[in-house]
């Protein structure tokens, strides 16, 4: 046959294999390694043992493979969950600050109505002298309340402090009233 070694005396165009080479594939047994010969150093003995080593090897790798892509599953199970129930948690977490956010709100009302309420039972007094100091203003303006009220009565009442309201613009002559809170 033209074209192969002389080392590969024994191939023709019709040759068989029999015994343990019959079970080779379609392949292997057209590969001129693979054939028996005496002065081979590669028999089909050791080509066997080579690819069962091969087989071996490789099955091994797949079951490593294996074993680590269904670890990586798992821990990719426990991620996904893990991030599902954190995004579900964040969106808990932002109703509730839009809650506290609209309760908040409503508060900041109650308080400003309450605020106002106080400010409406402030009493205002007009016709105090401007020459009265602002040290004695608190006794003033509570004996001037004991002589309104009932004494009975102006033992209870509170007061907080005091301030001067501004003059108004519009009347020059007017005098700015006093008032007690």
């Amino acid at each position: 046959m033209a074209g192969y070694p002389e080392n590969y005396p024994e191939l023709s165009d019709n040759f068989s294999l029999e015994g343990e080479e019959a079970d080779l594939s379609p392949a292997q047994k057209l590969t001129p390694a693979t054939q028996k010969a005496d002065n081979s150093p590669v028999t089909t003995a050791v080509l066997k043992s080579l690819l069962a080593d091969l087989q071996r090897t490789f099955q091994t790798h797949v079951a490593t493979l294996r074993a680590d892509i269904h670890s990586l599953t798992g821990r990719m199970g426990a991620l996904e969950s893990a991030s599902s129930a954190c995004s579900d948690q964040i969106t808990i977490l932002q109703q509730e600050v839009q809650e506290l956010q609209r309760q908040n709100v409503a508060q900041e009302r109650c308080f400003a109505a309450l605020e106002n309420a106080c400010r409406a039972n402030n009493l205002k007094i007009r016709g105090i002298p401007e020459n009265i100091p602002a040290a004695e203003m608190p006794h003033v303006l509570r004996c001037l309340l004991v002589a309104l009220l009932n004494p009975k009565h102006a033992r209870n009442v509170q007061q907080d402090g005091f301030f001067r309201a501004l003059k108004l613009a519009n009347a020059p002559g007017a005098r700015r009233p006093g008032t007690s809170y």
